[in-house]
């Protein structure tokens, strides 16, 4: 083959629609699709009936909410913007959806736990759903561990288990847990206001083996109060499904809240 026709040749494949992407190094149609494991948890009380999001092209299926653990698993196979809608009925018996929020999928991961915020104060303000992502694997939040979100608009500063930390608004890296689970660990966090630490959490908890929690820090109840609200999202090794794990939509209805369920707000020496 001569220059000439080699040269020819390449403005062919150039003017062929879905080859120069390809031929020429580019990047694949599909870099841009997720297949994915998600779990949901609700902060405060959903203002709609239902959520929905899309599992697949033309496939809706509803979120259901626990009060104090993780969802069922969902499966999701789309964009890595994933919208969550309403759904209402038209006059002709169509659903129809229409989005009430959306998150971001990170570019890694498979497994993830996604956080949706309800707090009345946000919903006041007319605020939208505020949804935060966390990696919910193994690798993102380890067992033996304890992770912190700090759901709050402050910087909180203190201690736990005689170390310093500091937990700025957002998910914090995990935690490892001694395997000495009969001694309490003490926290105290408190927040800065005019050079003052004013306290806002302290407490003493025991663990489990086996056991990853992740801690909700939440604002406090009542206006005037200073006293953090904290959640605490358990889960044992052998409560861990694998992401290929994944129930009809049907069963959901009969589901049984897992063994890890526990109180909101966990009180002094609460064993998780």
């Amino acid at each position: 083959m001569n220059a000439f026709m080699k040269i020819e040749l390449f403005l062919i494949l150039l003017m062929l629609p879905g080859i120069h992407n390809t031929a020429l190094g580019g990047e694949p149609s599909d870099k841009a699709s997720a297949s994915i494991v998600f779990s949901v948890y609700p902060i405060g009380q959903p203002g709609e009936d239902d959520i929905w999001y899309e599992e697949s092209p033309g496939n809706h299926l509803a979120l259901r909410f626990r009060p104090f653990s993780r969802s069922r698993n969902y499966p999701y196979r789309g964009p890595r913007k994933i919208a969550f809608c309403s759904r209402k009925i038209d006059s002709d018996g169509n659903p129809v959806y229409s989005p009430i929020t959306s998150c971001e999928l990170p570019e890694n991961g498979q497994r993830f736990l996604f956080i949706f915020s309800f707090e009345e104060h946000a919903a006041s303000q007319g605020e939208p759903v505020n949804v935060i992502v966390a990696n919910d694997a193994p690798d993102g939040l380890p067992f033996d561990s304890i992770s912190f979100l700090n759901a709050t608009p402050w910087i909180l500063e203190g201690v736990f288990d005689g170390k310093p930390v500091t937990f700025r608004p957002g998910l914090s890296q995990p935690i490892s847990i001694p395997p000495a689970t009969d001694r309490p660990l003490s926290i105290g966090l408190g927040v800065r206001v005019d050079g003052r630490m004013e306290p806002v959490l302290m407490n003493h908890w025991s663990f489990h083996p086996g056991n990853r929690i992740l801690m909700l820090l939440l604002p406090p109840e009542e206006n005037r109060s200073k006293r953090l609200r904290a959640i605490s999202l358990i889960q044992h090794k052998h409560e861990f499904q694998p992401p290929e794990t994944v129930e009809v939509e049907a069963s959901v209805k009969n589901e049984i809240e897992p063994s890890s369920m526990h109180p909101s707000d966990p009180q002094s020496n609460h064993r998780m």
